[in-house]
């Protein structure tokens, strides 16, 4: 096991918002069973990819489990701003991009105080640029163990 660098969190993070925009028209609704739910199949699509990461709470001897780690990202994504969740549905992808790696480095936050660790080997060092939304090696380059979440 090794220590997850932050560099490489946020390309897992950026990643796995990837395929988000269908889902977020129930996320733009002011209905709160409709938000509630689209929040949740946000959180759980995260806590799938980071299933090869264990998050230890700081402190604590034992790592959160897949529905801890979905409840610490819905927390998180229910504290966000509206236009944030707008911007996914944006027609511009500079506008989508940007929004993917705001909640990246949103959610990296959260994360913060959280010992993470993998079992994977360790990646190449990415050059993230959020702002441009460049950087992110082509997938091909970094080998995905856990395979396409959406097709």
């Amino acid at each position: 096991m090794r220590q997850v660098r932050h560099d490489e969190l946020l390309y897992h993070l950026f990643d796995a918002t990837r395929g988000w925009a269908p889902a977020l028209r129930n996320g733009l609704a002011l209905d709160a069973e409709r938000r509630a739910r689209w929040i949740e199949i946000g959180a759980s699509v995260i806590a799938e990819r980071m299933r090869r990461f264990y998050f230890f709470p700081d402190g604590e001897p034992a790592p959160l489990n897949g529905k801890e780690l979905a409840a610490v990202v819905a927390k998180s994504i229910d504290g966000w701003r509206h236009t944030l969740r707008l911007d996914f549905t944006s027609r511009e992808e500079k506008v989508r991009r940007q929004a993917r790696w705001t909640a990246a480095y949103l959610l990296a936050e959260d994360f913060a105080g959280y010992q993470i660790l993998s079992e994977l080997p360790d990646p190449p060092p990415f050059r993230l640029c959020g702002e441009a939304g460049s950087g992110v090696p082509p997938r091909d380059q970094f080998p995905d163990p856990i395979g396409p979440l959406f097709g």
